[in-house]
């Protein structure tokens, strides 16, 4: 029998990109920059950065070797772990890096600290195309986007919850905040393993 396919994004959920990109941020502006700077009704910390700072932020977060030094957030191998039990699991996550290596580097990490193969890892920016029975993403426009697709009708997206969208007070219908509550939604779909 066939696992059910698990989506699940990179940054914020699996590996911190925040606070490397706080530290960026800060550097740039030569004070900290508390992420409370950040727009409350966005999942964007970005959105708000002058264009000059936000282009010396990306070249910070462009440069080699800054994604390869990301490191995973607590927890998260051992979950990854758990659910391979159950599904297969494929990370869906955004190239939206400029720096050329940013691809490979995610590649690297992702196979150093989950075990995680090139061949399961989806590098796509409209992750809506991408069909499995279970998707987990800390954008919930990601997350609204992919459930309206009909090939995912039946299926469970979930909007992972981090200190980046904390105050995003939308989506709690879908809003998930422990990798127990993810594993016990695949677990109440399909049956425990």
């Amino acid at each position: 029998m066939t696992k059910p396919r698990f989506l699940i994004d990179a940054d914020e959920v699996l590996i911190n990109f925040v606070d490397p990109a706080i530290e960026a941020i800060s550097q740039v502006l030569g004070r900290p920059w508390p992420l409370d700077e950040a727009p409350p009704d966005t999942w964007d910390m970005f959105g708000d950065l002058p264009e000059d700072v936000q282009h010396e932020v990306d070249r910070i977060i462009d440069a080699p070797g800054w994604c390869s030094e990301l490191e995973p957030y607590p927890g998260s191998q051992d979950a990854v772990h758990e659910l391979q039990k159950r599904c297969e699991v494929f990370v869906l996550t955004s190239p939206r890096r400029k720096g050329r290596q940013w691809v490979y580097e995610r590649n690297l990490s992702l196979l150093r600290y989950f075990g995680i193969r090139r061949g399961r890892i989806i590098q796509a920016s409209p992750k809506y195309v991408c069909a499995g029975m279970f998707f987990l993403d800390d954008n919930p426009d990601h997350v609204v986007e992919w459930q309206a697709e009909p090939y995912n009708a039946e299926s469970i997206g979930m909007f992972w919850s981090t200190k980046h969208n904390a105050r995003l007070t939308q989506h709690d219908d879908i809003r998930v905040r422990s990798w127990d509550e993810v594993i016990g939604i695949v677990e109440r779909r399909i049956g425990a393993a």
